[in-house]
């Protein structure tokens, strides 16, 4: 069973404290996929929610990210209308986010297509910038990759 906590790190001082989210899996959930889009997080970009931190406790990993002021379900349900240039704009860094994604994995040796681009799995800054949380992965089937597009065609995943 995975969770989810909203966690913060306590500095230096009392009122200096930064919330993190932390997520647990169990350890054999953790594949190789799973590890590399956890890697290609790692670096520092501005195209997934940052991994600051991994452990392992009691046949469990926990993952420690970054948390963003809101998720674009937040945005999408709240009053205020969206402009057209926030919504483009939005596009423009989520389509750069996964040609990253496919660029990066692909370079570890593992391509992975991000299956979780829903709402609630994209998270804005205060700064505009759009991020993709790590929580969403398939792997790329092999019967693609050999130009066989007949078979297993529904192990790619929802993008949507």
């Amino acid at each position: 069973m995975n969770s989810t906590w909203i966690v913060y790190t306590n500095q230096s001082n009392v009122q200096d404290f930064e919330y993190i989210v932390l997520r647990c899996g169990e350890k054999r959930h953790f594949t190789t996929e799973k590890l590399a889009l956890l890697k290609c997080a790692r670096e520092r970009t501005n195209t997934f929610l940052s991994t600051l931190c991994t452990f392992e406790h009691n046949r469990r990993i926990f993952v420690g990210s970054e948390l963003l002021d809101m998720s674009l379900a937040d945005i999408i349900d709240c009053t205020i209308p969206l402009q057209e240039v926030h919504i483009a704009t939005v596009i423009k860094q989520v389509v750069e986010g996964l040609h990253y994604l496919s660029i990066s994995s692909t370079a570890l040796g593992t391509p992975v297509v991000y299956n979780s681009l829903r709402a609630s799995n994209l998270f804005e800054g205060r700064n505009g910038l759009v991020k993709l949380a790590t929580f969403g992965r398939k792997v790329f089937p092999m019967s693609l990759k050999n130009g066989n597009h007949d078979q297993d065609r529904q192990d790619i995943g929802a993008i949507i």
